[in-house]
């Protein structure tokens, strides 16, 4: 899974985070069509960690982009 923030967030820079950091903040996942598999896990996700999932915003589905190059990528474990 990936992580994306902004340069001045405070997750901004870490090598990994624990998943643990993740409940007091309202993680974005856009797009995830009710009954879909993203959606179940995402709801799972959320659930199991104490995660608020977002899902509001457009649809991305069936479009990958890998971040751009030089974008530092955070590993969660």
């Amino acid at each position: 899974m990936h992580l994306l923030v902004s340069r001045d967030h405070s997750l901004a820079g870490l090598p990994q985070v624990e998943t643990r950091r993740l409940t007091v903040m309202t993680v974005w996942m856009p797009g995830n069509a009710a009954d879909s598999e993203w959606a179940d896990f995402c709801n799972l996700f959320g659930a199991e960690f104490g995660v608020r999932v977002d899902a509001s915003g457009p649809d991305f589905s069936g479009i990958y982009r890998p971040p751009p190059s030089g974008c530092p990528q955070i590993r969660l474990r």
